[in-house]
């Protein structure tokens, strides 16, 4: 059993044919999906993990030195879990504070100091959404929370849409800013 492993894994160094790997995920399955179902609560949630497991353990295989696949295994879903926790963790307070902090606006700095009729030129050349997104955040002062209910657009689409725009906005106002020196 232990030298089926190795080989598998041998193999799958050697050719990168994500079929062995598929064949590990196979044999180890019931230890995967008893791992996933003990830690987490949703049954999405144990299908995004078994996939996760698969995906991940694609690229560690190429680089681990492993004695032991099944304890190596265990250890390694540990980790995986444990990281996605600690990423949630961060992403649900990073929301939090976007979504209840009406001051909290990141590039809000773009639009001090600045000539108006150079920041309305600059917004005027952004598409519909960034324009929207632009004018709700930054001059009419609204957070995260209020534009989502005012758009119905998602956190993770405003962030988008905001973070495209004011890149946008910083390439055409330091072109504008370097032509008038």
């Amino acid at each position: 059993m232990r030298n089926d492993d190795l080989e598998l894994i041998s193999s799958y160094k050697k050719t990168k044919d994500t079929a062995l790997v598929a064949q590990l995920m196979e044999k180890y399955s019931p230890q995967i999906l008893a791992f996933a179902l003990r830690s987490l609560k949703n049954q999405d949630d144990v299908k995004d993990f078994a996939h996760d497991v698969y995906v991940k353990l694609c690229d560690k295989l190429l680089s681990e030195e492993i004695d032991n696949f099944k304890s190596w295994l265990s250890r390694f879903m540990k980790n995986l879990f444990y990281d996605k926790k600690r990423k949630e963790k961060v992403h649900r307070n990073h929301l939090e504070r976007l979504i209840q902090d009406d001051s909290y606006t990141i590039d809000k700095a773009l639009f001090m100091n600045m000539d108006k009729n150079l920041i309305h030129a600059a917004i005027a050349k952004l598409a519909d959404r960034e324009k929207e997104c632009i004018k709700t955040l930054y001059l009419e002062g609204k957070n995260y929370k209020e534009m989502m209910a005012e758009t119905g657009w998602t956190f993770n689409q405003i962030k988008g849409v905001r973070e495209r725009a004011t890149r946008k906005l910083r390439d055409l106002l330091s072109a504008e800013f370097n032509e008038t020196k």
